[in-house]
């Protein structure tokens, strides 16, 4: 909004807060809109990124996996829970 520009033409800090407060109370996040928080599938579903995307994105860039119980490797239960949310054709 104009009325929330500095001299600068630019936002303050505080503004800047406020006005991801308002769109979040809104339900006017940017991560659904800009795809920041989708991916597409192989089968062109536009799905949220979430376990199974960074573990295949990690794999394809030729990068080696945590051990299990590893400090940041998932944990069984996380695997298991996402293995049951994904949705198999």
């Amino acid at each position: 909004m104009k009325g929330d520009l500095n001299k600068d033409g630019k936002m303050s800090p505080y503004e800047k807060k406020r006005d991801a407060a308002i769109k979040k109370a809104m339900g006017n996040t940017t991560t659904a809109k800009d795809g920041k928080g989708t991916h597409k599938t192989k089968d062109g579903r536009t799905a949220k990124k979430g376990l199974w995307y960074n573990i295949h994105k990690k794999k394809k860039a030729g990068k080696k996996m945590r051990k299990k119980g590893e400090k940041g490797a998932p944990t069984e239960k996380a695997i298991k829970r996402s293995q049951k949310t994904s949705k198999k054709p």
